[in-house]
């Protein structure tokens, strides 16, 4: 599963300013724009997806494992679950079809 905008999901914890691009700068001339979100190319965005995404899955009692923070296993006996984030992709097996389209509409 890829996905979609997933680094405007998490907000910003500092203040970071940005240029105006150059294409506006007529309109908005010495002005700067707040990011509210990270965006795509930010240094910080991807530490920020991973901490968005890891905390929904440990809420469904997914946990990541000691060896690979990127892989998550369900802890719950009763339902077998795998999620293993690489960048923006996910990749899940569950035995629950239920549980299992939870985790994608979330």
């Amino acid at each position: 599963m890829d996905a979609v905008a997933e680094f405007l999901n998490p907000k910003l914890v500092e203040e970071i300013h940005m240029k105006i691009p150059p294409f506006l700068t007529k309109y908005l001339e010495g002005k700067v724009w707040r990011l509210m979100k990270p965006l795509y190319r930010l240094k910080q965005a991807s530490g920020y997806w991973y901490l968005d995404i890891s905390n929904y899955l440990e809420s469904i009692k997914l946990n990541p494992r000691n060896l690979d923070f990127f892989l998550f296993i369900s802890t719950d006996p009763d339902w077998e679950c795998y999620v293993h984030i690489n960048i923006d992709d996910l990749k899940i097996v569950s035995n629950n079809a239920k549980k299992f389209k939870n985790i994608i509409k979330a």
